[in-house]
């Protein structure tokens, strides 16, 4: 039975093209291959937003909404980027991941994580509405990504808010301590909300605010000064983690 084509719509295409290039040769470095066409549907599914293929189908299913999570604040959209997969590879994902029961290029959610997530999305605050004049609009919309808690709900699509979230949760970590990667995990799965503690840890290394051992025996937080948006966001994260 043949399936409907399914929209695909980014409304950054600089942050598509900087998450595919990194989720690429993440996969390069370990697999020394070429990714397969499911695996490439999942990373473009991550690069809009999604947390995987399914849930990008599922958020093109529900009535009016764009295949794309809305952008933070209303912006002026950036040049769209559409395309639609073939029904082949559609049905092809949709078995593999009946099969495997994951994607297969991250680790599951732990169940912990997933009643959070659960949880959360149930109250998530609009990423739209009036913005605050006392901060700027990069502050603004990195702030939307965090709950009246000062966790991390959802992985921001847009890459210089994903820049901010990150310093929030820099921020939170030891700079005297050393930690073991496990360590590290349960710091991030009390920070955020989403289940994907491994896209954080990396990232936090990739833009040098943790420091990893060859082999990942040992992490550390690395000093770093933030700049007037990291800081006014840290002000704010701190007087919320207070006021609760």
């Amino acid at each position: 039975m043949p399936r409907d084509p399914l929209p695909y719509v980014a409304d950054d295409v600089s942050a598509l093209a900087k998450s595919l290039r990194r989720q690429l040769g993440d996969h390069l470095e370990t697999h020394r291959s070429l990714p397969s066409h499911v695996q490439l549907l999942q990373m473009l599914a991550r690069a809009g937003g999604h947390r995987n293929h399914q849930s990008l189908r599922a958020a093109a299913r529900r009535p009016g909404a764009d295949a794309a999570p809305s952008p933070a604040v209303s912006d002026p959209p950036a040049s769209p980027v559409t395309a639609a997969p073939s029904a082949t590879a559609a049905a092809s994902d949709g078995a593999t991941d009946r099969r495997s029961g994951s994607t297969g290029l991250r680790p599951r959610p732990t169940p912990q994580a997933h009643a959070r997530g659960s949880a959360a999305r149930e109250q998530l605050p609009p990423q739209r509405g009036p913005r605050d004049p006392s901060l700027s609009t990069a502050t603004d919309r990195a702030l939307r990504q965090f709950d009246e808690a000062g966790r991390l709900m959802r992985w921001p699509s847009r890459y210089a808010t994903q820049r901010l979230a990150l310093w929030g949760l820099w921020a939170r970590f030891d700079p005297e301590r050393r930690y073991r990667e496990a360590e590290v995990n349960a710091v991030l799965n009390d920070l955020h909300l989403f289940g994907d503690h491994c896209t954080l840890r990396r990232e936090l290394v990739n833009m040098k605010l943790l420091w990893r051992s060859d082999g990942g025996a040992e992490y550390r937080r690395v000093p770093a000064e933030p700049d007037a948006e990291a800081r006014a966001l840290l002000g704010r994260l701190a007087g919320r983690r207070a006021a609760g």
